[in-house]
């Protein structure tokens, strides 16, 4: 194991740190007093300076990137829920949106005979693209599918 040679000078400055610090912790009210004459131009900021606890920053916290997407919530929630009750069910839904998080919504609509496909962003909540497939099962004419399709297009910011 190697050990850190340090300069004089910050030696010097480590011996008198400690000295401040052990000074202050016996005669805090003439401890600079005493320093003043052991170290000649010592200046009260530096006294201060010496006593101040120094620490390491505590390492900031990583944000989840999959908060933005509108299935992270969802998840979430089924994680919640399958965390109370136990149930398998929750877990395997959870799993199911985890592994579509990123991908678009794909919505069909079947008029009749007709079938018709919309691709919306994987960033719009699940909440409003379930609302959007309830308006969407209630019409009954094409006009009507693409009235609510831009209605909804023209409600969700875009990202």
């Amino acid at each position: 194991m190697e050990r850190k040679t340090f300069s004089p000078e910050r030696l010097m400055h480590i011996r008198r740190l400690r000295k401040a610090r052990r000074l202050y912790k016996k005669i805090p009210l003439f401890a600079y007093y005493q320093m003043l004459q052991e170290y000649p131009g010592y200046a009260l900021s530096e006294f201060w300076e010496d006593l101040r606890i120094r620490r390491k920053p505590k390492p900031k916290s990583k944000k989840s990137n999959a908060i933005k997407y509108g299935r992270y919530w969802r998840i979430q929630k089924l994680l919640k829920a399958y965390g109370d009750t136990g149930d398998i069910n929750l877990m395997v839904q959870a799993k199911k949106l985890q592994e579509r998080i990123a991908k678009p919504y794909q919505v069909f609509v079947k008029l009749g005979r007709e079938c018709y496909e919309f691709s919306f962003s994987c960033y719009i909540p699940l909440e409003k693209i379930e609302m959007l497939t309830k308006q969407f099962r209630a019409c009954k004419t094409v006009e009507e599918i693409d009235t609510v399709n831009k209605q909804f297009i023209a409600s969700i910011p875009i990202y």
